[in-house]
């Protein structure tokens, strides 16, 4: 299917001093966001945190409390969600047991009037594009929990909406389909140009999908950017611990010495010094060390500088790599994750010398706020 040409604001989101309460407990803080049409923008958090009600928002299923949301440069702040220009994929599939493939696909069309023609022609055009042009005869009960996903997607796509939304629509597969499915959604996106807002918990998705990553935190946004923006420069410890999957090692460390752009910090009684950092801090100042599970090293290395000798818990065998979960020694007793390559040699119960690459390190002051010099 090739992409539709569109309006320059066909598909733009922008939400302006948006806010949610339900009773007491605000759900939505201020926020402000812009996204672009054609983007693929993903929102994750913790449980809580508000992304799928600010998805709802979008979708007119909640009701802001104040602000505003435009789509495709048009105020839909109070509209009726069918007239917001927005499909939804939920987590269930929803589809009706009794209807096949097709009819499940041009339902919503049919219940707008659309003719028999344009609806059949919608349908053929989806189900090609999501390979289920051989499955149109057939009901749910007789598809796979992959396909019946697809199906719900091209319930969405018939629409031929601004903007798709999406609700954590994977969760219910399997980790094989869910990888599979990911690849799909990505084709999907690269073919439609379509914009794309998409809910998940999970790590690997938000990566692999977004454009761009909206974390949130409390109801409101910690960082907006790329994947790898976020994964290489977050802003604060929470997006450092959040995005990344095993978590970034978020170490307590003091200051020793700052000049210029380096830091000199303490921990398990070895000083390292942190190059690429804001001066300002004062010597013994509680900060927070962090380093990537990749960033350490069991031994020495040509870059690496010793932080400290650990005691192993657990090894956790994945094939190509392995996660060493460890407890440092010298008074520290922080737990550590490292990876090393699948064939490690380290058992658990062994006590193993641990080195980082200090140009790997983020350094956070005691609000959380990277040190980091922009």
């Amino acid at each position: 299917m090739t992409p539709v040409s569109r309006a320059p604001e066909t598909g733009t989101v922008e939400i302006t001093g948006l806010a949610k309460a339900f009773g007491a407990g605000t759900v939505i803080r201020s926020l402000d966001l812009k996204i672009a049409a054609g983007e693929f923008v993903v929102f994750v958090g913790p449980s809580g945190c508000g992304k799928s009600t600010l998805l709802r928002l979008i979708a007119g299923l909640e009701r802001a409390d104040s602000g505003s949301i435009r789509i495709s440069g048009r105020d839909v702040t109070r509209e009726h969600p069918a007239r917001r220009g927005i499909a939804m994929v939920f987590q269930s599939y929803a589809l009706y047991p009794h209807m096949t493939v097709a009819e499940n696909m041009g339902f919503a069309l049919r219940m707008q009037g659309m003719g028999r023609a344009e609806i059949e022609l919608r349908v053929a055009r989806a189900a090609e594009t999501l390979q289920l042009a051989e499955l149109l005869e057939r009901r749910p009960r007789a598809l796979s929990g992959g396909q019946r996903q697809r199906v719900a997607i091209g319930r969405a796509i018939v629409r031929e909406p601004d903007v798709f939304l999406f609700d954590e629509p994977l969760s219910n597969l399997d980790a094989a389909l869910r990888g599979q499915m990911r690849v799909e959604i990505a084709r999907l996106h690269a073919r439609l140009a379509s914009t794309m807002i998409y809910v998940t918990h999970d790590q690997v998705e938000a990566m692999t999908l977004g454009t761009r990553i909206v974390v949130l935190n409390g109801g409101a946004i910690e960082q907006v950017g790329a994947p790898l923006e976020l994964y290489h420069r977050p802003r604060n410890a929470f997006v450092a611990g959040f995005i990344g999957a095993p978590r970034m090692n978020l170490l307590a460390v003091r200051a020793q010495h700052a000049e210029r752009d380096r830091i000199e910090v303490e921990f398990a009684g070895r000083h390292i010094g942190i190059h690429g950092m804001t001066s300002g801090v004062p010597r013994g100042a509680s900060l927070k060390l962090g380093v990537r599970p990749e960033h350490l090293v069991v031994g020495a290395g040509a870059t690496a500088t010793a932080l400290c000798d650990a005691q192993v818990a657990l090894v956790e065998q994945l094939g190509g790599e392995a996660l060493i979960h460890a407890t440092a020694a010298g008074g520290a007793s922080e737990a550590l994750v490292l990876k090393a390559p699948g064939d490690t040699a380290v058992r658990a119960g062994a006590t193993i010398a641990v080195a980082v690459d200090p140009l790997a390190c983020h350094l956070f002051d005691g609000s959380g706020r990277s040190l980091r010099a922009s």
